[in-house]
């Protein structure tokens, strides 16, 4: 496993050693790849809006899907964007 080096403020530094029942490194883990997954759904997105053509309505169903998606993105969980896509009847 690679090993890397993160700076944090002193008075942050001193309030997680006083919690040392949580793995840092984990949680550090979790959140790099939870931001790397939303980043890669924003990818995703940022190439269905460049495909798609949509009268307003369409534009507005559009809009919404590509939202919720981010908004599962954040929360850690990916969504299909390829269902997305046949809904949309894009490629």
């Amino acid at each position: 496993m690679a090993t890397i080096t993160l700076s944090v403020p002193n008075e942050l530094k001193a309030r997680m050693e006083q919690v040392q029942v949580i793995n840092w490194s984990s949680v550090a883990r979790k959140a790099f790849s939870k931001q790397l997954a939303y980043m890669e759904e924003l990818d995703k997105v940022k190439e269905i809006v460049e495909t798609a053509k949509f009268k307003k309505k369409e534009s507005k169903e559009l809009f919404d899907s590509l939202v919720r998606g981010l908004e599962d993105a954040r929360l850690g969980r990916l969504h299909d964007w390829e269902d997305v896509k046949k809904e949309l009847k894009l490629k």
